[in-house]
């Protein structure tokens, strides 16, 4: 006598069951992507500091070897006469912008690049001036007076300057108003760095979002998580990252109140812009 056997079929989904499924992994994805953006947007920032503690590095060596020199260099000034230093341009690669000598201070006659490569320089062998979260100026931002000013869309400012990164060689009140870098020695611009107060809170390089706000302006630059953040390498070597600045804001003297705060200075001594404001 044959015995049956039952099929135990297994019953298949429904159309409602797969829709909740894949909105189930739909509204995962939503959650998930903004934590991997972020922490994308994190490992930026690092590798970031890192290039900043690189050449912080370089520029402790090249401090012993030029008497407390900073890696500096001097072109003939725009608005005047004689000759005026420009940070952005004590390492890195040849510019785009036709101001200051930008474009024409190629990689191998910027001063600190020999202190990160061997033998001859070119624009292509110092990616470490360029910060990962580098995502340059809109156009039309900022103050007038600056030449960032009334320029097309800059994607990156590696590429439009040279370098992401930036000597602190002036307060957010003026760039008469030297800080790091002296205006003159003499007759002639720059000179041996002025005596650090505080080295620990002293900035020496630093992402150029730094001046952002220079001048009561607002150059529009957001980098890191696309804010005003900036990571700055201070005279005693260490490094700090996404450093929140604020807008601009004056005191009683009609000094920028953000030149120092509690986590940064840009200035080497105390009563710096009083002195420098009024020499």
């Amino acid at each position: 006598m044959a015995i049956a056997r039952k099929c135990n079929a297994r019953p298949a989904f429904t159309i409602v069951e797969l829709l909740v499924v894949i909105s189930i992994i739909a509204v995962l994805i939503g959650l998930l992507l903004p934590a991997i953006a972020s922490v994308n947007e994190t490992a930026r920032s690092v590798k970031c500091a890192s290039n900043l503690r690189q050449l912080g590095i370089a520029t402790i060596d090249y401090l012993a070897d030029y008497e407390d020199r900073l890696p500096q260099v001097s072109v003939a000034n725009p608005f005047g006469k004689g000759e005026v230093i420009i940070g952005t341009l004590f390492g890195g690669k040849a510019g785009q912008l036709p101001f200051y000598e930008i474009d024409q201070w190629g990689a191998n006659e910027r001063p600190l690049n020999s202190y990160l490569s061997t033998g001859t320089v070119t624009d292509e062998d110092i990616p470490v001036f360029e910060c990962p979260l580098d995502r340059g100026q809109p156009p039309s931002a900022g103050d007038p007076d600056n030449p960032f000013d009334d320029l097309p869309d800059v994607e990156s400012m590696y590429d439009f300057v040279g370098s992401s990164y930036t000597l602190n060689d002036h307060s957010l009140d003026a760039e008469d108003c030297y800080t790091l870098v002296p205006a003159f020695t003499g007759d002639k611009p720059g000179g041996r760095m002025p005596y650090v107060e505080y080295p620990t809170r002293t900035w020496m390089l630093g992402d150029l979002i730094i001046y952002n706000f220079q001048q009561g302006g607002d150059r529009g630059q957001r980098w890191h998580h696309k804010d005003t953040k900036c990571n700055l390498c201070f005279v005693d070597g260490h490094v700090s990252q996404a450093i929140k600045l604020e807008p601009a804001t004056f005191d009683v003297n009609g000094f920028i109140e953000q030149n120092t705060t509690n986590q940064y200075t840009f200035l080497p001594q105390r009563d710096w812009l009083e002195r420098c404001m009024n020499p």
